[in-house]
């Protein structure tokens, strides 16, 4: 059977119009015609049923439809694998990400949609410490999260997308917004907003153990049950701040983030933008999106 009838049947098939089929193969609506006339004669069976508005599928139609389907694609893969072998990685993969790296995590996985047609790619949003639980047991294959979420975890890898600096997070109507940078000093005694240590565990302690390094001792610690809540209230409370990666909620409206001051930024790589991975993952699919990560270009280098 020559391949090129199937091509013309399932485009016939996915369009419901022999017209807009020839459009897309960029042949005469004639040839459409003779392409399904003898497919048909070939299987003797009858595939479309025909009327002056529209195309449909017969129940014999829609059987041969799916199995055409599959042939073509998997066509469309082994001649990748030979000519392209970076475009014919397949399989699934699930990358999870938490809310306030939304805007990373799409752009990549937008990316690498377009470049491994051939895997089905699923992304997801989890709270952060459901996040890192998701990794841990193979939910989720591929994590956009910060550095210290793979702290202490021998059984974690990370690959570092963004090096992390801290900024300040302010309502845009705080006296402190149009600084253009802040010491820890600066925010003595003013309210602290967090995030419940029972909703990010790792996240909470990785603070504490900064504050305390830093021989700093924060106000009124006003802990909040979502990263959402958090730009909420402190948008509603102008003495507020809340610390945070620059490179989370970078372009939400009703805020403002103000660099910390070198002398008070943190130390180590907790604060980074990061994909991690569980070592023991053997989802080929994690390796292809690594190298998509490397093709990008993102804000802060290391």
């Amino acid at each position: 059977m020559d391949i090129k009838l199937l091509k013309t049947f399932v485009t016939v098939a996915n369009h419901s119009s022999f017209t807009d089929a020839a459009k897309e193969l960029y042949i005469a609506q004639s040839a459409v015609s003779k392409h399904i006339t003898q497919l048909e004669k070939e299987l003797g069976v009858q595939l479309f049923l025909r009327d002056t508005r529209m195309v449909r599928l017969t129940a014999a139609g829609e059987a041969f439809y799916q199995d055409s389907a599959d042939i073509l694609r998997r066509l469309e893969e082994a001649v990748l694998r030979l000519t392209d072998p970076a475009r014919a990685v397949t399989g699934r993969l699930t990358v999870g990400a938490f809310s306030v790296l939304a805007d990373e995590a799409v752009e990549t996985v937008r990316a690498f949609r377009s470049r491994h047609p051939g895997v089905e790619t699923v992304l997801e949003w989890f709270e952060f410490g459901e996040l890192i639980r998701r990794v841990e047991d193979g939910s989720v294959d591929v994590a956009f999260t910060i550095g210290f979420a793979a702290d202490g975890k021998s059984q974690m890898r990370r690959k570092t997308l963004e090096k992390g600096r801290m900024s300040v997070l302010l309502g845009i109507r705080s006296p402190l917004a149009a600084r253009e940078s802040l010491r820890l000093s600066d925010l003595k005694g003013r309210p602290y907003y967090t995030m419940r240590p029972n909703v990010t565990p790792d996240g909470y302690m990785n603070i504490m153990r900064y504050f305390s390094e830093k021989g700093f001792q924060p106000g009124d610690m006003i802990p909040c049950s979502s990263h959402e809540s958090m730009i909420l209230e402190l948008q509603l409370h102008d003495e507020g701040y809340g610390l945070m990666g620059e490179y989370q909620y970078r372009r939400h409206p009703g805020i403002v983030f103000v660099p910390m001051a070198e002398e008070d930024q943190p130390g180590g790589d907790s604060f980074d933008l990061v994909a991690m991975w569980r070592a023991n993952n053997e989802n080929p699919c994690i390796q292809a999106l690594l190298d998509e990560i490397d093709r990008r270009s993102y804000p802060i280098q290391e």
